[in-house]
């Protein structure tokens, strides 16, 4: 019997050395690794390059840039002293559409923007202001309908309660009329013309 219980005890020293030494390594190899794995996962919003207030009615517009270096426009608009804030977001950077009546469209089209990015412009003008958006349009940089995949996917997080939780009636789209049904398969949207743009209010369903 005194025999068994020195081999089980000896069995037991190994097991824990064995444990005490994986656990050992494990500790280094997260000290190691730590600094890269941060640096890869570290999560930066766009930097504001420039800002301007009017000193007419508070409108404020940002210019912010990417990692890449590119830069977009948006803008925080009040209306009629109300409280309610709305978001003029970009959808491309520089614009492929080339409206003559357009300054974007002059500089060329450099790329889509992402769904994320999208969306940074928002939580940027948020965090900047310490204010709630409650509506949004996508009447910056770009024409959306050429970009309908990362502009859906935004209006999605958008609205989203889990997201930005902005509701439904107070996201539009605006088009320089670049416009098909065949984007929105599977969505809901109702649609309405004005002064040359199709302005497409997502309803009240959410995505």
């Amino acid at each position: 019997m005194s025999e068994i219980k020195k081999e089980n005890g000896k069995k037991n020293g190994v097991t824990f050395a064995v444990v005490a030494v994986l656990l050992v390594a494990v500790i280094v190899a997260a000290v190691l690794l730590y600094p890269k794995l941060s640096e890869k996962a570290e999560y930066r919003l766009p930097k504001i390059v420039r800002k301007l207030v009017s000193k007419i009615d508070g409108t404020i517009k940002y210019l912010l840039e990417y990692s890449d270096g590119n830069v977009a426009e948006c803008v925080l608009m009040r209306f009629d002293n109300r409280p309610n804030l709305t978001a003029c977001v970009s959808s491309q950077i520089g614009c492929p559409v080339g409206c003559v009546f357009c300054a974007t469209g002059k500089n060329g089209f450099v790329r889509n923007l992402t769904s994320r990015e999208i969306v940074e412009q928002i939580m940027i003008m948020q965090r900047d202001t310490g204010l709630r958006i409650s509506n949004v349009v996508f009447m910056g940089q770009g024409e959306p309908l050429l970009n309908i995949d990362n502009v859906l996917r935004a209006i999605r997080i958008i609205n989203n309660v889990k997201g930005l939780n902005i509701g439904a009636r107070h996201i539009s789209i605006s088009t320089s009329g670049n416009f098909s049904m065949d984007s929105f398969k599977g969505e809901s949207f109702s649609i309405e013309t004005t002064s040359g743009n199709t302005f497409l209010n997502h309803n009240a369903q959410r995505l």
